[in-house]
């Protein structure tokens, strides 16, 4: 964190800064890419494992355009969450690749 400019003290008080902000983006940017990853990995799972881990994979992209919604702050704002509605539509997402795999 210290070598992007982010600061415990600062983070540790909740305050936002446009370094912490670059550092989340960063951080979400990788976890696109890993799941992106575990979606072509999901298929190998047996049974019914592909569509429970493809359930989470799209909750955990709806919780990442959340973060971007929000500006990559995680501080200020309280907790990173999604209403019911965005977890039904990313469960019939995830279901519906799970169909279409098969």
């Amino acid at each position: 964190m210290s070598r992007l400019g982010v600061r415990e003290e600062d983070v540790m008080a909740g305050v936002c800064t446009p370094a912490y902000r670059r550092l989340i983006r960063r951080q979400a940017r990788r976890a696109a890419v890993l799941l992106r990853s575990a979606e072509a990995g999901a298929h190998q799972l047996p049974h019914h494992s592909p569509a429970v881990a493809l359930v989470i994979i799209e909750m955990y992209r709806e919780y990442l355009l959340e973060l971007e919604y929000r500006g990559y702050d995680n501080l200020s704002g309280g907790r990173i969450s999604i209403s019911a509605g965005r977890k039904i539509i990313a469960t019939v997402r995830a279901l519906k690749k799970h169909v279409q795999a098969l």
